[in-house]
This record gives structure tokens, C-alpha cells and sequence, in this order.
């Protein structure tokens, strides 16, 4: 069953793999402690790498061009960014590959811990207080919401994504 195998993600809890990575921490540290020289010298590197790849190449140059407008300390603080912004991309492709492959028994194990998961939810502080009251007084409503958030992520799983993660 692919969701008992899901991976829980906390709020600090995004290394999916990029992040825990202790080679590409340290390059990221290596790269954030460079000077515009070296960075420069390194781009070309990664230009000359990626020549025959031009999506990546223009990811590439928006980074470094946003990149090189930030101080040393801001420029640390948006590599780890990017890296969350990656590794987020990369759980959402990687859910919505789960969903693909799940099934209505994975849905009714949902709905019976409904009330543990509006719980969470509003730990996340996703929802406001006035929805938070409205399904707490009315734990069919959250059912329909949660088969509707459901039939909503099953159909972004069937839906061919196009470099939108």
C-alpha cells in the first residue's frame, strides 16, 4: 500500500535526499563562502556542463543572476531556500506519484483517522479559527472536505505536470 510507505515531512524536516547530502552541503557552504570571481569561474563551469541542456541553463543564469545582488550571509540563506524549494518540488512529485497508485481503501483509512488529521491540520495552523469551529461541530462537513481535497490531489496526479513543481 504506497501510503504506508509515505515519507512524513516536518517543518524542518525537508532533506528528501538534497539536504542530507553531505557533499552537496559542503559544496553549497564552499559556494557561499566564494568571491564573485570564483563564482563566476564556477558558473562557467556549470554553463559549459549544461550546454546541451538550455531549460537548465536559464534556471541556472536566474539563480546566479539573483545571487549575485545578495551579501554573503543573504546568499547562504537563499541557497538553503532553493534547496527547500527543491526538495519541496521533489515530495510533491514524489506524493503525487503515491497517489497515482493509490486506491479508496488508502481513502477510508484517511476518513477513519479524520479526526486525528483535522488535528494536524490545524497544528499547521492551515486553517482559520472560523474552520477550525465549522468542522470540529460538524465532522461530516470535514468528511466531504477531506474526499474533495482528495479528489483534488488524485486528479493534480492524473494530470501530466509540466515543469510546474
Amino acid at each position: 500500500n504506497p501510503l504506508n510507505d509515505a515519507p512524513v515531512l516536518y517543518d524542518d524536516d525537508v532533506d528528501m535526499g538534497l539536504l542530507d547530502d553531505p557533499e552537496l552541503a559542503e559544496a553549497m557552504q564552499m559556494f557561499a563562502d566564494m568571491s564573485p570571481e570564483e563564482m563566476a569561474g564556477v558558473v562557467e563551469e556549470l554553463k559549459e556542463m549544461f550546454k546541451d541542456d538550455p531549460e537548465t541553463l536559464k534556471d541556472l543564469e536566474e539563480v546566479m543572476q539573483e545571487l549575485s545582488n545578495l551579501s554573503s550571509d543573504d546568499m547562504e540563506e537563499r541557497l538553503q531556500e532553493i534547496m527547500q524549494e527543491e526538495a519541496v518540488a521533489y515530495a510533491m512529485t514524489e506524493t503525487l506519484e503515491m497517489l497515482q497508485a493509490a486506491d479508496e481503501e488508502d481513502l477510508e483509512k484517511i476518513i477513519s483517522q479524520k479526526d486525528i488529521v483535522l488535528e494536524s491540520v490545524i497544528q499547521t495552523g492551515a486553517i482559520s479559527e472560523e474552520e477550525i469551529e465549522f468542522f470540529k461541530s460538524n465532522p461530516d462537513e470535514w468528511e466531504k472536505e477531506l474526499r474533495h481535497i482528495w479528489g483534488e490531489l488524485n486528479n493534480q496526479a492524473d494530470t501530466p505536470q509540466h515543469d510546474e513543481l
